[in-house]
């Protein structure tokens, strides 16, 4: 019961931390409203802006080797003639 209790209070602790620094930040509930708020009645001109540059492009030419037909490889087996016992030299025995 006493883990829960400190789970609770802990859980608070860290949300009225968490509102403190938000609240520093300016992230806050504030009281500005509409009354806050100045409508100003004011006919902005067009204003002619300038079209940016175009850019330079500059192209790099990359030489690349030609792709090599691979090659054709042939394996042929051979059969290694054994010893008349049957038994090769590697394979242990009787030692």
């Amino acid at each position: 019961m006493i883990q829960k209790l400190a789970l609770v209070a802990a859980t608070l602790t860290a949300a009225l931390v968490l509102a403190g620094g938000l609240a520093l930040a300016g992230f806050g509930n504030t009281q500005s409203g509409a009354a806050d708020m100045q409508v100003v009645d004011q006919v902005v001109a067009p204003v002619d802006v300038p079209a940016p540059p175009e850019p330079t492009v500059q192209v790099d030419t990359i030489y690349l080797t030609p792709v090599e037909k691979p090659q054709e490889i042939t394996v042929t087996k051979v059969k290694v003639a054994t010893r008349q016992g049957g038994e090769q030299e590697n394979e242990g025995g009787d030692d």
